[in-house]
């Protein structure tokens, strides 16, 4: 039997950035998302976009889908 990794439970109030927040809802809404049409969708500039990534990304809150440039949740969204 394979294992099964328990994702980390994170719950929005928790997250201080707005931004962020509505990235995290986007994904957890649609389960995956392009990279550049996240920004299109919550029409924020690709700079801006890149931050939040990037911060989201770092912490271990979304991750690339294998090999391809669709972003999702890493973690469980409350």
């Amino acid at each position: 039997m394979r294992y099964m990794e328990q994702k980390k439970t994170v719950y929005l109030e928790e997250i201080k950035n707005p931004t962020e927040k509505e990235v995290l809802k986007l994904l957890n809404d649609r389960g995956k998302c392009l990279y550049g049409n996240i920004f299109k969708e919550l029409a924020i500039s690709s700079t801006e976009g890149q931050h939040i990534i990037f911060s989201l990304l770092s912490r271990g809150l979304i991750k690339y889908q294998y090999r391809s440039s669709n972003i999702e949740l890493n973690v469980r969204i409350r």
